[in-house]
């Protein structure tokens, strides 16, 4: 969401100095994670993805259940990754379920051994239809936050509307965007953000990252870019994945090159519009593109954090981003009928060029005076969606 931009920079240069947290839980495997899991449907393809970084060696792969008896070994033999992907298959016998992954690699003979938990989503069949929790703006570390008339603290009410949503007896959960706040205090926040999913989310969890998630404080420093810490964190920032007739989307909308989302260069960043509004590369396009094509005999629901009308209107000077008009025909070419967001928090909703786009209130910050803190609980059934907002949180003024 839009920052009042005095209260956000103070705010930034207050905290700038926060000092370093290990990151977790990985700089190696990509996916699948805790917040992108892999999806395995046993009747139809029973098989895990794997996506690590270049030149990581594979020592060792154990599929743990909720019980050691589920504990399945999946690699034990020493395997170079030279394409940055693998698969691994599944006995159709395996039980259904939330798995963790424990993954031995080396890299330059620096042996790790780390345990991703809940990153495997094992399912017996598709199911007819599907749902899900839409959630956003969780906004982890937000000043904002706590001047919001609540009887809850902003980790209480990010706590009470995670845990209601798993609770509502959806599939899984997904939260388009902005998971911390303020750039300068990425260490704690994105620390704090990772604790809490794993402590207070017990079902699936899906993450699409926004543009406070991405912020930087260097024009060059990969330790200072918000987009690192997202890798490290919560993996890619754009991926599908597919449920038996349903495919679903995320896409990265604040696709900037790094040096316009220095928070230090507020002068570019205005004069751009990359403060707050939302971007696609050139590159993520095509991807996205292809994805879609490859999605043809699929349902498909496209996942970002900002409308297309809160794309920059301003950045014709900034090299291989798409304009935004061509972004929402491309999903209208290829036929999704639905797009969800977050960002402006607050519920909102409209069809355009064939596409119905909704955003949702943010789970924890501010939100407008006649809101509540909540998510929607939405069904997906043959080639319709249907949403109603659960309020979990009401306000108290």
């Amino acid at each position: 969401m839009r920052f009042p931009r005095l209260a956000f920079l103070i705010s930034a240069i207050m905290i700038i100095c926060v000092s370093a947290t290990k990151a977790q839980p990985s700089q190696r495997v990509l996916a699948p994670r805790m917040t992108h899991p892999a999806v395995v449907v046993l009747d139809e393809n029973p098989a895990i993805r794997l996506h690590l970084t270049q030149g990581t060696m594979l020592l060792n792969i154990m599929l743990i259940g909720p019980d050691p008896e589920n504990n399945i070994l999946l690699l034990e033999t020493q395997k170079t990754i030279d394409d940055q992907t693998l698969s691994l298959g599944l006995y159709k016998s395996t039980k259904p379920g939330l798995y963790s992954l424990e993954i031995t690699t080396s890299v330059d003979g620096d042996e790790v051994t780390e345990t991703f938990a809940r990153s495997v989503w094992v399912m017996k069949s598709a199911p007819g239809r599907v749902t899900f929790a839409h959630l956003a703006d969780t906004h982890t570390g937000d000043p904002r936050a706590a001047m919001s008339p609540s009887v809850e603290q902003p980790d209480e009410r990010r706590e009470k509307v995670l845990r209601a949503a798993c609770a509502s007896g959806v599939d899984f959960v997904i939260v388009t965007g902005d998971i911390v706040s303020v750039p300068g205090n990425y260490p704690k926040e994105y620390k704090e953000a990772f604790s809490q999913f794993e402590q207070f989310v017990s079902c699936p969890l899906f993450l699409v990252p926004g543009n406070h998630d991405q912020y930087t404080t260097h024009a060059s420093k990969k330790s200072a870019d918000g987009a690192a810490f997202w890798q490290r964190y919560f993996g890619e920032d754009k991926y599908a994945f597919s449920i038996g007739q349903y495919a679903f989307v995320a896409v990265n909308t604040y696709d900037w090159p790094a040096q316009y989302r220095n928070f230090m260069n507020q002068p570019l960043m205005r004069q751009v519009g990359s403060y707050s509004s939302g971007a696609m590369s050139r590159g993520q396009y095509i991807w996205l593109d292809q994805t879609l094509a490859g999605l043809s005999d699929k349902h498909t629901l496209v996942f970002g954090h900002h409308l297309f009308r809160d794309f920059s209107t301003k950045n014709s000077s900034v090299p291989d981003l798409e304009a935004p008009d061509h972004v929402l025909g491309l999903l209208a070419s290829h036929g999704v009928k639905y797009y969800f967001a977050g960002h402006n928090h607050r519920n909102t909703g409209e069809t355009v060029q064939g596409v119905t786009l909704s955003t949702v209130v943010s789970a924890a910050s501010d939100i407008p005076d006649d809101a509540s803190w909540g998510f929607r609980k939405c069904t997906a059934e043959n080639e319709s969606v249907s949403c109603e907002f659960i309020s979990v949180v009401p306000r108290t003024d």
